[in-house]
């Protein structure tokens, strides 16, 4: 399980490894984002229930444990981390220390807003989420509520 680091134009910069379990190591990494507000790389090792937080550098900040699986996180218009809850069919909201502080979704299923695979998703600059389930072939969008 790697990563590779490359700079705009495709070039090959670094790369973090994982392929072992502790500090800054990731076994599974499904799914990775940049913090906006300090430029960290947020791994996600879903076989392991956890999100490993590395410097743009590739040093270890943290491990956020988690309750489910990590398969994608995304940053939403705030810089706000959320990861996608795997089979749990949600996306879960979360402080930097890893406390949920919301979710969407309704669980696992195939209704309007459950999801049986919640994986792949992003957020726009409204923060509407468009999420896509690979088990049933579909982009279900949520909109965000107005403030």
């Amino acid at each position: 399980s790697r990563i590779l680091h490359l700079d705009k134009d495709g070039n090959f910069k670094n790369q973090y490894f994982g392929n072992n379990n502790g500090p800054g190591k990731f076994y599974s990494a499904h799914g990775f984002a940049i913090d906006p507000k300090t430029g960290d790389l947020w791994i996600g090792d879903r076989e392991d229930y956890r999100i490993v937080v590395l410097t743009a550098d590739g040093n270890f900040v943290k491990t956020i444990q988690t309750t489910g699986l990590v398969c994608a996180i995304q940053f939403d218009a705030q810089g706000e981390p959320w990861y996608a809850s795997g089979q749990d069919g949600q996306y879960l909201k979360i402080n930097r220390d890893g406390k949920v502080l919301g979710a969407v979704g309704k669980g696992m299923g195939i209704e309007p807003g459950e999801f049986i695979e919640a994986s792949y998703w992003v957020f726009d600059r409204q923060n509407s989420l468009y999420a896509g389930d690979t088990s049933v072939s579909r982009i279900t969008k949520m909109v965000a509520p107005r403030r």
